[in-house]
């Protein structure tokens, strides 16, 4: 036997009662000093950083002087007890710790085991599996601080994988080890034996309380079953182990009280005793004792000489068995005092029922020879296979003992990563204040700035020259810019989840060297991106005042939004604006040539400092005010394009778009010039009230659209010219101001008016390719204009078209649905293709010729000449004549039926002709006519009249010309005489006039009656000829003559 201290114990034997007067209710504080209440030590040189997006670490020490040997895979006790620690006010998650690594020298994260973490205590207990201890020391880190969420690495059975049995005593979870699976606690109804939960060495242990005696049957006992045990735990055959537990016994007036004891009970009636077991137990007079029976009479047991122990006192106690052929024999451990047994035998226990009893005997609990109970607490008992070195078991207690943790365990300052400064607000909420950082001192330019939501006070910045690298203000945390203050930022701006900043309108900050900005809807005062950067918005980007992207700087929104109340100024730097700009205050916009802005909403007022270029959308609000001081604005790029305006004036306009399309959703005024080219796209006017001055051109080659509405109206005051072979859409009214107007292919998207002589009695060109659409067209040029069209209605009929022109007109191939309208005040009415117009037609051609001979017209209508020199109308088909005043000559050429619908006046000679048609009627007499000279009456290409009906009521007519006629004729000659000419009449002749009826040429009526009724006072004169009249009828006059 031999007995023995640790033999690098630093101090007197004494001091193994330093920890004896600690109340076991009142957990020991760490010797730890925190100097300015938090003090940082520079960045280890030769440590690297684990991970930059932890922000905080703290050293763990193991001292040299712990250990004489390498200790491999220990778990270290890590023991914070201070509320003031860093560690409780900066871990992002105090709830489940999940961001707390230990991380070796080489940067590997470490397992450990969270016994206890209590931020609002300032509890931290933790154990830490090192994979190697040294003699010369060792170092660990704990890092904290990573504000993402991130998944714990606490792992408690890689800590205690070297061990087969492991429990801190601490509810709910008794067993580290994750080997025993299930046990059995013993609470009996008598609560003066029952286990307690109650303050430990380490944290909380268990009160194993008994009032049976050995003598006594009567009573209860308190313990911890484990049976069966599971196979990590069976001992038999085992010929090591190690056995180490903190105890505080209450009463030793009992002995051989057993701590641990393994049994092998052969007859499991619950009468039987243990009949093979392995124990560690007290004795009465303090001595520790390990014993171990193959049989109840075959084993051994040993008693440590030294008797140290007694009621009320912590105590260390390990027991160590090594019964191999050469073996080490039995050892004891008392704190530091260690005691070996060389003569142990080999007494495996043999393979049999196993039990596991903490604080009492294995066997039956009635039988009085077996009732040992242990009376005290126990705390972290631990059971291995392995043999613990004197080394390792020395380290446990000086790692485990209150009285020389700290001697062995240094907690060192706080770390935060290299060039970093860490809010703490200690002092006070100013920013300049050094103490107010960790480390100490405001930052500078290259300092990565965190500003954490559970810092003291918050921060304020209340004056220029604040600086910064890179910005972090956490989830919770906030910033605080007071009137005039500024700060510049070399890096990242981000605020964090709920992280604030508080601007003043008048505050700013400038963006020099960052990447990213990204606000959590927090808005900047002024916001300055400046230096050779491209900064990144991450989200929406809100700035209340000026926002100034400068030198060489980049600005893109990256899909978010930026809002901006104030000033926008590009003009040195550029911006690739790919959402949304909201200027919803007093804002003056300048940029350089090279800003692409996305979308633009104008809540407010805009100024435009210089001209800008629009690539998405533009929408002035309601409450929005456009001032565009002489400036351009170009809508251009490949997107789809919505500008509304909201009666908003644009100085100058410029589409260069490539692809897609630009709509303007309400009136568009341009007071100066409007240039479209680039393409193809679409561009569309959908605006009731749209003005363009300067001449436009539309050199697109998408389609165009004029108005959405038939009460629409647009008017490009200096002209408007579309180049093909873009399609046009007209709807509504578009004019120019007396300017010309070049749009081709016309589709007429509603009844639509186009005018170049709004202005009159100026007039400019008007120029159409092909006019198609069921809608009503009207197209008007003026004095100073031609009107100049490609087909019209060869696709899609308009459904009306009125054409005023003050120069000569050619009509192309015209079909319409309906009716029309052609004035020409300075120039002849002509044709170049075929007209097919089913309603009316109304014709003012003024002193000019109206030559609509085109025999493959079709007019449907009634045909009105309100004011001609001489006309010429012809139609495929049967021709309705409405009301006409013809100041030349009158010719009316048909197929089928002429006839008429109002009263015809004609200066000159009138002729009407059947042309290629047998049988059809010319029926004119139903109107007051009024032809001054010779009605000629003929046909032409084989066709021939059935019917001849004509009426005159001028004075001094003629009759020159009277072609054969297959039936009646009835001609009536109001107020004068009328001379019948050679005529044919199949039937019936009826002449009425105001004068004498005399003749020219031979009547031939020998088929039917020829009645004569002259004027009163005139005669009938028809003795000239060879007539042949079958019977003759006079109703009138003085004298007749056959």
């Amino acid at each position: 036997m031999s007995l023995r201290k640790a033999r690098d114990w630093s101090g007197p034997v004494e001091m193994l009662e330093s920890h004896r007067g600690v109340s076991p209710k009142a957990p020991f504080r760490t010797a730890l000093v925190f100097l300015l209440l938090f003090a940082v030590s520079p960045w280890a040189a030769g440590q690297p950083w684990f991970d930059p997006d932890w922000r905080f670490r703290q050293p763990v020490a193991a001292d040299s002087a712990l250990t004489d040997e390498t200790l491999d895979d220990y778990p270290l006790l890590v023991l914070i007890d201070d509320a003031d620690n860093p560690v409780f006010t900066f871990i992002a998650d105090p709830d489940d710790h999940t961001d707390l690594r230990f991380v070796d020298a080489g940067g590997v994260s470490l397992p450990y085991e969270m016994e206890r973490f209590d931020a609002g205590a300032g509890v931290l207990r933790a154990w830490v599996r090192v994979p190697e201890v040294p003699s010369a020391g060792a170092t660990i880190r704990m890092y904290y601080g990573n504000p993402d969420t991130v998944t714990s690495t606490e792992d408690a059975p890689a800590v205690w994988d070297t061990h087969q049995l492991v429990m801190h005593m601490e509810v709910p979870d008794l067993d580290s080890s994750g080997t025993v699976g299930s046990f059995t606690l013993s609470h009996p109804q008598n609560t003066a034996n029952r286990i307690e939960d109650v303050a430990g060495q380490i944290g909380g242990a268990q009160r194993f309380n008994r009032t049976v005696t050995r003598a006594s049957a009567t009573g209860d006992q308190a313990y911890i079953n484990v049976s069966p045990v599971p196979a990590a735990l069976d001992v038999s055959g085992w010929d090591t182990y190690t056995f180490e537990a903190w105890i505080r016994p209450e009463a030793l007036t009992e002995d051989y009280p057993r701590v641990l004891n393994f049994g092998r009970v052969a007859d499991p009636a619950p009468t039987a005793a243990a009949d093979a077991q392995a124990s560690v137990m007290l004795r009465s007079a303090g001595n520790l004792r390990v014993s171990y029976y193959r049989t109840p009479a075959t084993g051994s047991g040993y008693d440590s000489s030294a008797s140290p122990i007694t009621a009320g006192d912590w105590y260390y106690i390990a027991a160590r068995l090594d019964i191999r052929d050469g073996g080490d024999g039995a050892t004891l451990v008392i704190d530091d005092t260690f005691e070996t047994f060389a003569d142990a035998t080999d007494q495996q226990l043999e393979d049999d029922v196993l039990e596991l009893r903490i604080a009492n005997f294995v066997g039956a609990v009635d039988d009085s020879n077996n009732r040992r109970p242990f009376d005290g607490r126990i705390d972290e008992l631990r059971f291995s296979q392995a043999l613990r070195s004197d080394a390792w078991l020395l380290a446990n207690y000086r790692t485990q003992n209150p009285a020389t943790y700290s001697t062995y365990i240094t907690l060192g300052d706080v770390e935060v990563p290299p060039d970093t400064r860490v809010w703490t607000g200690q002092l006070s909420e100013d920013w300049f204040t050094g103490g107010n950082w960790l480390p100490t001192g405001a930052p500078g330019s290259g300092d990565t700035v965190i500003i954490p939501a559970n810092a003291t006070r918050q921060p304020e910045i209340g004056s220029a020259g604040a600086l910064a690298g890179r910005m972090h203000i956490e989830d919770g945390a906030e910033l605080t810019l007071l009137s005039g203050a500024e700060i510049t930022v070399s890096g990242n701006w981000t605020n964090e989840g709920a992280g604030v900043l508080a601007a003043d309108p008048d505050s700013t900050v400038i963006i020099d060297g960052g990447s990213f900005i990204t606000s959590a809807a927090n808005p900047f005062g002024n916001l300055t991106v400046t230096g050779g950067i491209t900064a990144r918005a991450v989200d929406n980007l809100r700035v209340t005042n000026a926002f100034m992207v400068q030198g060489a700087a980049t600005y893109r929104d990256n899909l978010n939004t930026t809002t901006v109340s104030g000033d926008v100024d590009l003009s040195a730097g550029s911006i690739i604006h790919s959402a949304l700009l909201i200027l919803d205050g007093v804002t003056t916009l300048t940029t350089s040539f090279d800003d692409q802005l996305l979308n633009i909403t104008v809540t407010g007022q805009l100024s435009l400092g210089s001209n800008i270029r629009v690539r998405g959308n533009l929408t002035v609000e309601p409450a929005g005010v456009l001032v565009v001081a002489g400036r351009t604005v170009t809508f251009e790029g490949g997107l789809a394009q919505n500008i509304t305006s909201n009666a908003q004036e644009f100085h100058a306009v410029t589409l260069t778009k490539s692809a897609s399309g630009i709509t303007f959703l309400d009136g568009l005024t341009v007071s100066s010039q409007m240039t479209v080219s680039g393409g193809p796209y679409n561009v569309t006017f959908n605006g009731a009230v749209n003005s363009i001055a300067g001449d436009t051109t539309f050199l697109n080659t998408g389609s165009l659209v004029l108005g959405n509405d038939d009460g629409h109206l647009t008017t490009f005051i200096g002209g408007v010219t579309a180049v093909e072979p873009a399609s046009r859409t007209v709807r509504g009214t578009l004019r120019t101001a007396g300017a010309p107007m070049t749009l081709g292919n016309v589709a007429l998207g509603g009844n639509s008016t186009l005018r170049t002589d709004h202005t009159a009695p100026a007039g400019a060109d008007l120029t159409l390719g092909t006019l198609n659409g069921s809608a009503t067209i009207a197209l008007a040029a003026g004095t100073g204009g031609d009107i100049a069209l490609g087909a019209v209605g060869g696709t899609t009929p308009p459904t009306g078209m009125t054409v005023t022109t003050g120069r000569p007109l050619e009509l192309p191939a015209v079909t319409l649905a309906a009716a029309s309208d052609l004035e020409t005040d300075s120039g002849e009415l002509t044709q170049s293709g075929a007209l097919s117009i089913p309603g009316t037609t109304t014709i003012s051609a003024g002193a000019f010729d109206v030559t609509l001979d085109n025999g493959a017209n079709d007019f449907g209508g009634a045909v009105s000449v309100l004011s001609a020199r001489d006309v010429v109308l012809e139609d495929v088909n049967a021709i309705v004549l409405g009301a006409s005043t013809v100041s030349g000559d009158y010719a009316v050429r048909a197929r089928e039926t002429i006839s008429q619908t109002g009263i015809l006046a004609v200066d000159g000679a009138s002729t009407f002709t059947i042309r290629d048609s047998a049988s059809q009627d010319i029926v004119l007499d139903t109107h007051a006519n009024d032809f001054a000279a010779g009605v000629t009456i003929g046909t032409s290409g084989g066709g021939t009249i059935r019917d001849l009906r004509l009426r005159n009521v001028n004075a001094a007519a003629t009759l020159p010309l009277l072609a054969a006629i297959e039936r009646d004729v009835i001609v009536t000659f109001d107020n004068s005489a009328i001379a019948l000419p050679a005529a044919t009449i199949g039937r019936d002749l009826s002449v009425s006039a105001g004068g004498n009826i005399t003749q020219s040429g031979v009547l031939d009526v020998s088929a039917g009656t020829a009645s004569f009724a002259p004027g009163a006072g005139n005669s009938t004169l028809l003795d000239t000829h060879a007539n042949d009249f079958a019977t003759v009828a006079v109703s009138n006059g003085v004298n007749a003559r056959f």
